[in-house]
């Protein structure tokens, strides 16, 4: 992944954000709840992302992947990378973007600097907003809020979901 200072933002067309902006707000102070994905009741990061995809792309049962734990990312990096190629093989797929932009939408993995043994594992995921720079998650104490994505620090990978144009409001 390119350095977080030299990431471009790029936006996509207008039907599709409106669609991505409306699912996002929708799960907007949804509390973090580990292993759930019941809006306004409790998320996790992983099932905010099944959650929200699965609207956008009206999947009617709900998608699966392997279970993650919390500390996934710190002590089996491999269960956390079975999670991330389950849902990269889900909806239409998703590529892994190597050019350095972020459109929104796209599936942030950040690696989490403040827990000690990590510092270069994924252990966060987060959908980019329409607004540039922003990023919607699920976390704990705070739930699903959106946040800036232009200081963060430690971008490990940015999945980019293909046809997001069936994300349109019909």
């Amino acid at each position: 992944m390119k350095s977080d200072a030299t990431l471009r933002w790029f936006s996509i067309d207008r039907l599709s954000c409106e669609a991505l902006e409306g699912v996002l707000r929708s799960w907007e102070g949804t509390p973090y709840h580990e292993g759930q994905r019941a809006r306004k009741v409790g998320v996790d990061c992983v099932q905010l992302i099944l959650g929200t995809y699965d609207i956008l792309y009206r999947v009617e049962s709900p998608s699966r992947i392997p279970r993650v734990q919390v500390d996934a990312a710190l002590h089996s990096p491999r269960v956390a990378l079975a999670a991330i190629l389950r849902m990269r093989s889900l909806w239409h797929g998703a590529d892994v973007v190597r050019d350095g932009t972020v459109r929104p939408g796209d599936i942030v993995v950040t690696r989490a600097e403040a827990q000690p043994g990590a510092p270069r594992r994924p252990a966060h995921a987060m959908i980019a907003g329409v607004r540039p720079w922003t990023a919607w998650h699920a976390i704990p104490r705070a739930g699903v809020v959106q946040t800036s994505i232009e200081r963060t620090r430690g971008i490990v990978r940015i999945y980019r979901p293909r046809k997001k144009d069936l994300w349109r409001s019909r």
